[in-house]
């Protein structure tokens, strides 16, 4: 049986990891990734996750600064018309992860036939980071979608969908690596059947469409800026948890401290029961069994407090010695639904990651 043929636009990690699998069972003409790019505090040029397992793989590997360089136009236009001439036609090319719009002149090159992995049940989540705005939002399922490419953003008619669990403790990372095992999946077993006509794509419901943007808009995607990131500290303990699930170890959110500004990776609420067993107080001071019952007004004392949506640390609790863990108890600050937060890992800018543990 002929081994189905595809191009392939991608670029991170999980993307890379994706490319070597279906090179187990498609056979990969070329692929598209975005130009190498300076990393880290040195600045050292790197390339994306794909090229490095493209190179490997030994496929012809294309990096255009932009989509719309006539050169990359004419060298793709090249491929095209070539798989047209011969017994090796290219079948369908898969995009997931790539990063960047595809122009439509490059669409109109292979009519019908680009087709896209997106992270979420389309028409819910279009835009960019689906699989954050999903947790963001509270949602107990999510999902992922095969559709074919358009000029406007996810818009394309639906090849099939499979759902996901979300889970209380899913973040951005793990639901992410849900949806690439599905999506090799959903290229495994259903592009064949595209492919064969067996399925026939089905258009979206635009009246049910929902975007990836913090303002709520059904109207269009917004990409993201680090001043989206800080935490509103308006809201209760639920809506602040999976913000920070939602993108942690990507954009981070984060907050000011004392007019330090802090990323914060994980939270807890404080609740009567772990306040009974404390063994210290939040100036850290050792709270003696026999003295515990009457402690728990004091113990519900925080060592941090808002002040136009910042922290400001409590009188005579010192800064450096809260966040190093050295009071034996976790920076805390009691909200207006009443409920007593604590954060449990954060990164000071400038200095290295910390998780607290008592």
């Amino acid at each position: 049986m002929k081994k189905i043929k595809i191009g392939f636009f991608g670029t991170p990690s999980l993307a890379g990891n994706l490319l070597e699998k279906l090179n187990k069972i498609f056979e990969i003409s070329f692929v598209v990734t975005q130009e190498d790019k300076p990393i880290g505090r040195k600045k050292i040029l790197t390339s994306p996750p794909v090229k490095i397992i493209a190179e490997k793989l030994g496929i012809k590997t294309f990096q255009p600064k932009s989509l719309k360089d006539e050169n990359f136009f004419k060298e793709f236009e090249k491929i095209v018309e070539n798989s047209n001439k011969n017994s090796k036609k290219i079948d369908a090319i898969i995009v997931i992860d790539y990063g960047k719009i595809i122009p439509q002149k490059i669409l109109d090159l292979f009519p019908n036939r680009f087709l896209n992995v997106h992270f979420s049940l389309l028409p819910k989540y279009r835009g960019s980071c689906p699989v954050s705005f999903a947790i963001l939002r509270g949602e107990k399922t999510s999902g992922i979608s095969l559709f074919v490419l358009e000029k406007t953003m996810d818009t394309g008619p639906i090849i099939s969908t499979r759902k996901i669990e979300i889970f209380e403790n899913d973040d951005r990372n793990s639901l992410l690596e849900k949806s690439y095992n599905l999506a090799f999946e959903i290229l495994q077993n259903d592009l064949p059947k595209f492919l064969n006509e067996e399925i026939l794509p089905k258009p979206q419901n635009d009246e049910l469409a929902s975007f990836c943007n913090f303002e709520n808009d059904r109207k269009k995607s917004t990409l993201l800026k680090n001043d989206d990131l800080q935490l509103d500290l308006t809201k209760n303990f639920e809506d602040l948890e999976r913000q920070i699930r939602a993108f942690r170890n990507w954009m981070d959110s984060w907050t000011i401290v004392d007019g330090k500004k802090v990323k914060i990776f994980k939270i807890q609420k404080r609740g009567e029961e772990n306040i009974l067993v404390s063994q210290s107080n939040c100036h850290g001071e050792p709270v003696e069994p026999h003295q515990q019952k009457n402690s728990f007004d004091k113990l519900r004392i925080t060592n941090l407090f808002i002040k136009n949506n910042e922290l400001k640390i409590s009188e005579n609790i010192d800064f450096n010695r809260l966040f190093a863990g050295h009071l034996k108890v976790f920076p805390s600050f009691k909200n207006n639904f009443n409920e007593i937060i604590e954060i449990s890992e954060f990164q000071i800018e400038g200095k290295n990651r910390v998780e607290l543990k008592f």
